[in-house]
């Protein structure tokens, strides 16, 4: 039975697409290898937020060609979108996936007829992520992701209320939402187009027992109906939002291209404390 090894950097994204692939190559009959087993392919999902992400990935994928010289390594993941050239140079490199859309392809091509449409397990956590979102088109000065991940891909609210429910009932009992630009989920479907919290009203219809939480999301992105089913529902939805702020200085957030005022991200972290009860707020800096 052919082997394959997993390397994730990175953000929950990446987590997500990494069981995604994992799924794939469980389905074709791989066997995920356990340390020191011999490995047939490897897969490393690269980030390349910064610098010293794009330094991990290069020592992982050299690090795996040393011990496993035999191996092929496929590299996927946001680096391999900016630098392909770059990395194809390294040993041991026989494949880059440049877009995460293409994995389905790609699994095809390894003669999977029926690619996965999403995931039904995450490992033995008790928590699980829920891509339901791609690419981001913000464009702040300081960020890559708007060149790596440009395009915005929702996913159809069934899908992802098809994908929770397996995840539910195979006894996850925290359900993460997660995306690029997570408030933008919706903006590329078509018809009648769902928001966040349209999304999120339909996945506390489901059943089961689980909670729900919201990863990152803009300040100015957090909408009277996101605060109303979480002061409604806080044993379903969990009253924590994590916003990133960047700058506590306007003249650096205007120099980010950040689409706010220090004062506005006030306003909204006044906005939630007033409406709910005890609520987690978290940030970047």
């Amino acid at each position: 039975m052919p082997t394959f090894w997993i390397y994730t950097l990175g953000c929950k994204v990446n987590q997500y697409e990494s069981q995604y692939v994992r799924e794939g190559l469980q389905r074709l009959g791989f066997q995920e290898a356990t340390p020191g087993e011999k490995v047939d392919l490897c897969i490393v999902n690269t980030c390349t937020v910064t610098a010293e992400s794009d330094l991990k990935s290069r020592k992982v994928i050299r690090q795996l060609a040393r011990r496993h010289p035999e191996a092929r390594i496929v590299v996927m993941g946001c680096y391999a979108a900016r630098a392909p050239q770059e990395l194809a140079r390294l040993p041991g490199v026989v494949q880059l996936i440049p877009d995460k859309a293409q994995l389905p392809q790609w699994l095809a091509q390894l003669g999977l007829a029926d690619p996965p449409q999403g995931i039904s397990c995450f490992g033995s956590r008790h928590r699980a992520f829920v891509k339901v979102q791609d690419g981001c088109q913000q464009r702040c000065r300081y960020c890559i992701i708007p060149l790596v991940r440009p395009v915005l891909r929702s996913r159809p609210l069934r899908e992802v209320l098809e994908e929770i429910q397996r995840l539910v009932s195979a006894g996850y009992r925290e359900i993460v939402l997660t995306g690029i630009h997570l408030g933008h989920y919706g903006r590329d479907l078509p018809g009648p187009q769902p928001t966040l919290a349209d999304l999120v009203e339909q996945i506390l219809k489901l059943p089961g027992s689980f909670r729900l939480r919201l990863s990152s999301l803009e300040a100015m992105e957090v909408t009277p109906e996101l605060l109303r089913m979480m002061a409604d529902r806080p044993d379903r939805l969990c009253p924590h939002l994590h916003l990133p702020l960047q700058s506590g200085s306007n003249r650096v957030l205007e120099q980010m291209g950040r689409p706010y005022r220090l004062e506005d991200f006030l306003r909204v972290c006044d906005q939630v404390r007033a409406q709910l009860d005890n609520p987690a707020l978290t940030t970047d800096i």
